[in-house]
């Protein structure tokens, strides 16, 4: 099983919640309605596919903790390099 953690504005959560689209089960469902989308070659740019697979090819890969933790101290660190 694989943990997701999505950044949105208050409003756009708010919105989603009271839909019901942050609802497990159904951000699932959702998902999986959006990749079959993006692997319809007919649906999905050159640029969709090849962004698909390479999330495919590189799913699991990491492996030491929280990813967007160390992708936000990653950015702090070249934001402050570049200061």
């Amino acid at each position: 099983m694989t943990t997701i953690t999505l950044e949105l504005p208050d409003d756009v959560a708010e919105r989603a919640r009271e839909k019901g689209l942050l609802d497990p089960e159904r951000f699932r469902e959702l998902l999986e309605q959006a990749l079959s989308r993006a692997a319809n070659a007919s649906e999905a740019s050159p640029d969709a596919r090849e962004f698909l697979a390479r999330l495919t090819r590189t799913r699991g890969l990491w492996r030491h903790g929280d990813g967007l933790r160390w992708q936000r101290r990653q950015r702090d660190e070249w934001a402050r390099d570049g200061e």
